[in-house]
């Protein structure tokens, strides 16, 4: 069965996009938190052990996904 992504994440990756287009800053959405597994995003621990829950680990960002407020 194909999960679908619900239009509020659609609109919110939209909205990042769009963002870091004119701003020219790395915006960040969790893969998680866009398939719907913001416990995930959320967590400390990934696979390959310690991570920063609900931030990029490339630059540090904060997911723009309302569950982290």
């Amino acid at each position: 069965m194909i999960s679908l992504i619900p239009w509020r994440v659609r609109l919110l990756a939209l909205r990042a996009a769009v963002q870091q287009a004119i701003t020219g800053r790395h915006v960040y959405l969790s893969t998680g938190c866009l398939a719907g597994e913001h416990e995930w995003c959320q967590s400390m621990v990934g696979l390959n052990g310690k991570k920063n829950g609900g931030r990029s680990k490339f630059s540090n960002a904060p997911c723009i996904c309302r569950c982290h407020r």
